[in-house]
């Protein structure tokens, strides 16, 4: 009986896990030329406005390709052109504001504006690049990544709200 009960929670938590891994977590409001949705299950398709973005789902454009993801908590990552980028992860409490979220850039820009996760908690919200780890503090800022090396630029001010900033974390430190 014991290990009947013990086997029902097993599965009762893999369930649980799989939910988890199925949850919308923002939607593509914008696309232009082309642009691919790699879900986290293997399926491609072409990505359309609408689309609903999942935890672990990769947007690859084309040449002249472009997607705008919106986030449940209104954080806005533009993927650009040549760009490949991934939503690690999303927690987000609506109610409170409160959350976390990390998302990496595979290869090529994309720009970003956070939302209430990073406003409410300072450095909840995460870029990882394939030299380190942008801590967003409530800003906006442009990420590139091509051959190794990893380009931020933090928009002027008039641009972003008061209080933004951008921690980088690299194998030799802190910037």
């Amino acid at each position: 009986m014991r290990a009947l009960a013990t086997a029902a929670a097993a599965i009762c938590l893999l369930a649980a896990a799989g939910a988890a891994a199925q949850q919308v977590v923002g939607v593509a409001k914008r696309v232009r030329g082309a642009a691919e949705l790699i879900a986290a299950e293997g399926r491609d398709k072409l990505l359309a406005p609408g689309d609903r973005i999942r935890a672990n789902d990769i947007v690859k454009t084309g040449v002249n390709g472009s997607a705008l993801l919106q986030l449940a908590d209104a954080t806005v990552f533009t993927v650009g052109p040549n760009a490949e980028s991934k939503i690690d992860a999303f927690v987000y409490d609506p109610a409170t504001g409160a959350g976390e979220a990390s998302a990496s850039i595979i290869e090529g820009a994309m720009r970003f504006i956070s939302g209430r996760i990073a406003k409410t908690n300072p450095g909840a919200l995460q870029i990882a690049t394939p030299v380190g780890t942008i801590g967003v503090r409530g800003t906006i800022a442009v990420v590139e990544a091509a051959d190794g090396a990893a380009t931020v630029i933090l928009l002027a001010p008039e641009n972003a709200p008061a209080g933004g900033a951008l921690v980088i974390q690299t194998p030799g430190g802190e910037v």
